[in-house]
Order: C-alpha cells, then sequence, then structure tokens
C-alpha cells in the first residue's frame, strides 16, 4: 500500500473509470447556487456540490462522489477525486494498520463464571406429517436418483460391464426354448391330441366329414354363380343406360338445331312451341305409351328415326295441307 501509485485506495479509482463510461447517459442542467438537476430519460436527481449530496444517497453513505456528482463535476472541467473522503487515502489506512494486532486465546482458555450457561431453545412442534427417514450426511449415497438397471454383457454374458469394456473371451449363448404365442392351453395334451385323431379318422372314413365338406363346396359353388349372374345384369343394365342416354342426347342436340333453323326463318315462338308439341304427341302415338302407368321398361329410339322424322316436319312447313302452321 505504502508503495502503490496515487493518493487513494485502489478501490476508488476503479469506481471513478465505472462511472466515467455511463457519463454519456447523464445530462446536467444548473438550479442554480450550487445545486444541479442530473436527468437521463425519465430519471432525475438533486445534486448538492457544496453539501456534498446527492438525492441517491450514494455519495453521503460511501464517501466518494456518485455517478451523479460524477457527471456535474465533469460538465465543469473538475476531478471527482478532488471530493473524495480522506478515509480513502493512503495515509489513513497506513496510520489505521501501523500498530500490531494482539493475538486471542480461544474458548477453552476463557474463565469459568458463576453464571447459568446459556440453553438452546425449545422444541416446537411443526406443523404436517413428521418425516420417517433418517437425515443423511452428505458422504452417503443419495438413494433418490438409484436406478435398478443392470447391465449385461453381450461378449460374455456376465453382469456389471458391457462389451466395449469386456476383457473375456467371447462365449456363445445356449439355445433357448421358444414360447408359443397365445394365452397357455387349458385341455391336456394327451386330450387334445385324442380329439385330433378322432375328427382326423371321421373325415378318412368317408362318414360324417365328407359329407360335411361336399355340402360346403356345393354351396360355394352356387354363391360363386350367383355373383357372377348378378355382375352380368348389372352390366348389361349399364350399357342399356349409356346407350339411351346417347339417344337423348343426340335427340336433345338435332331438336335444339331445328328449333333454331325455324326462328331464322322467322317463325314466331307460338308456331316453334305447337310444331314440337304435335311432333312429340306423333312419337308417343307411335310408340303406344300409356302416360297413367308406371314406366319400368327402358325405351330405346334410334336417333336416326328420330332426326328423319323431325327434318320431315321442318321440310313440311311450307304445305298447309301437311302442318297447320305454314305460313301463306
Amino acid at each position: 500500500m505504502k508503495h502503490g501509485k496515487g493518493t487513494f485506495c485502489p478501490s476508488v479509482p476503479l469506481k471513478m473509470a465505472i462511472f466515467k463510461k455511463s457519463l454519456r447517459y447523464w445530462n446536467v442542467f444548473p438550479s442554480g447556487g450550487n445545486y444541479f438537476e442530473v436527468r437521463s430519460g425519465f430519471e432525475a436527481y438533486k445534486v448538492d456540490i457544496e453539501n456534498q449530496s446527492c438525492t441517491c444517497r450514494s455519495w453521503e453513505l460511501c464517501g466518494y462522489p456518485c455517478l451523479h456528482a460524477c457527471a456535474t463535476f465533469y460538465s465543469f472541467h473538475i476531478s471527482p477525486e478532488s471530493k473524495v473522503s480522506f478515509y480513502f487515502k493512503k495515509s489513513m489506512f497506513v496510520e489505521a494498520y501501523k500498530d500490531n494486532i494482539l493475538p486471542l486465546n480461544g474458548s477453552n482458555m476463557w474463565e469459568v463464571t458463576s453464571y447459568t450457561k446459556p440453553l438452546p431453545p425449545k422444541d416446537r412442534k411443526m406443523p404436517g406429517r413428521p418425516s420417517v427417514k433418517r437425515k443423511r450426511h452428505v458422504s452417503e449415497k443419495n438413494d433418490k436418483y438409484a436406478t435398478s438397471r443392470v447391465i449385461t454383457c453381450k461378449n460374455c454374458f456376465e453382469i456389471g460391464h458391457n462389451i466395449r469394456s469386456c476383457k473375456n473371451p467371447k462365449q456363445v449363448l445356449p439355445p433357448q426354448e421358444t414360447k408359443r404365442k397365445g394365452r397357455p392351453r387349458t385341455v391336456d395334451e394327451s386330450e387334445r391330441r385324442s380329439r385330433k385323431s378322432r375328427s382326423s379318422r371321421g373325415a378318412k372314413g368317408g362318414g360324417i366329414g365328407r359329407a360335411r365338406g361336399s355340402l360346403g363346396n356345393n354351396v360355394q359353388e352356387e354363391t360363386q354363380q350367383m355373383l357372377v349372374q348378378e355382375m352380368q345384369q348389372t352390366k348389361e343394365t349399364m350399357e342399356q343406360v349409356l346407350e339411351t342416354q346417347a339417344d337423348v342426347d343426340a335427340e336433345m342436340v338435332h331438336e335444339t338445331q331445328s328449333i333454331k333453323d325455324l326462328r331464322e326463318s322467322g317463325y314466331t315462338e307460338d308456331e316453334i312451341a305447337r310444331c314440337v308439341a304435335a311432333e312429340h304427341t306423333e312419337d308417343d302415338e307411335e310408340e303406344g305409351i300409356d302416360e297413367t302407368q308406371p314406366q319400368v321398361t327402358i325405351k330405346k329410339r334410334r336417333p336416326s328415326e328420330r332426326i328423319a322424322k323431325l327434318g320431315k316436319k321442318i321440310d313440311g312447313l311450307g304445305s298447309a295441307s301437311e302442318n297447320p302452321l305454314a305460313i301463306e
């Protein structure tokens, strides 16, 4: 301490260096006389240089200027170390420790007195259920994280190490009995074999076992035939529906084109509707459709016949004898 540099103890310059790094965030505003306001955002403190005080109370408690006082001193180009308390000087430290500190005896050398010895406090019953486990010492093994895992070596099949650290010769594991799947049988093995032999005898003798087998085969064949027939019927029905749909589409296209040609020829909408209705009535009479009875069968018509009939209607619109809608 005597041969160190500086006037103060080493801790004070270190504190001043730390404060100096944060001075750029603080602004100093004079308030008249020896009072200053040091502000950083919403934080503000009042510094009194003459009385060496700050509202943060760090200057009064520690004995050296706080961060806000250092900001005030640096704004006026004054060294803060000039305001540090003299208790932090080297001369004061040397004065405090210049004399030797005398040694002391231990408690075994104390004088025995006639006063009552101090007793420990009374035991107080704590709330809750008391613990039954013994309090273990720090050196004892804690069973909190103990596991029951057992390591088995795959090389020599011994317990306590693994194959990486094994130094024993390789051992061959004896074959183990394969466990049968499923739950264990309740019937005795001899009784099960007798049942199996009786069933095989009945099947070989041509009695009930053979009759049951032939009956099952016949039922299976009949079922397969029925399924094949149903599939064929379904296929035929689908073909009929597709063919009918194609005919209907062709009729609709031809009828739409015919109506378009009639409109271009100059016929009115009423005349065109009457012509189409008459043509539909004639087609129904030719096919013999009864509107009162529900139609069950699928109606199949050739699109060529439908187109030819509607074409004759369009071609014959000019004659009054064939069509009453002809224009005079």
